[in-house]
């Protein structure tokens, strides 16, 4: 069932006609994570409760790993959890920021967090896209800061090529606009 603030999923199909689907829900509570083979039999249903509200915001499938992202509502961080395409989990973490907006892997398995907080870049820059480069394992590579004037809410991005293109909004007090910039995998 959905998580109240509203019923966010994703899916995506592996070589094999498999079809992976995320997101979060209150029965059961957490993250949940479902594999279902091209005849439509469900292989696995598995949840990971970590306290409070789930708040589901992206999936990716990339080889034999999948993420999930989203916010939990005990701590409002960024939650990342890393399955394999067999449903165990191989690991999960959080990073600080405004909960989670999307997730992308590079072809070395490194993944690429999206997120905002405030202030990030100096003391008065609002509202401040931040974007975390991990490791396979979760751990934490670098963590880089955007400020472009006003109050940044990132959105979604994609990694080709060897650099992430991010999409988003900004508000300044007198507007709302979008924005997009594009860094290299060194942020």
């Amino acid at each position: 069932s959905s998580t109240g603030y509203s019923f966010n999923l994703r899916s995506e199909v592996d070589n094999n006609g498999n079809i992976f689907i995320g997101t979060a829900g209150t029965s059961p509570a957490g993250f949940v994570l479902v594999k279902i083979n091209p005849t439509g039999t469900i292989l696995f249903n598995t949840t990971l409760n970590l306290g409070g509200i789930h708040q589901f915001a992206s999936m990716r499938l990339k080889g034999n790993k999948v993420l999930i992202v989203g916010r939990v509502s005990i701590n409002l961080n960024a939650a990342v959890m890393a399955w394999d395409t067999s449903g165990s989990l191989l690991w999960n973490n959080f990073y600080t920021g405004f909960g989670a907006r999307d997730v992308e892997m590079d072809g070395s398995g490194n993944v690429f967090l999206l997120t905002s907080n405030a202030n990030q870049v100096s003391p008065t820059s609002g509202q401040d896209a931040v974007i975390y480069k991990l490791n396979a394992s979760g751990t934490q590579l670098w963590k880089k800061k955007y400020d472009f004037g006003g109050q940044e809410y990132p959105t979604r991005f994609t990694f080709v090529s060897g650099k992430l293109s991010i999409i988003g909004y900004c508000s300044t007090t007198t507007y709302f606009d979008w924005i997009t910039f594009q860094t290299n995998s060194s942020g």
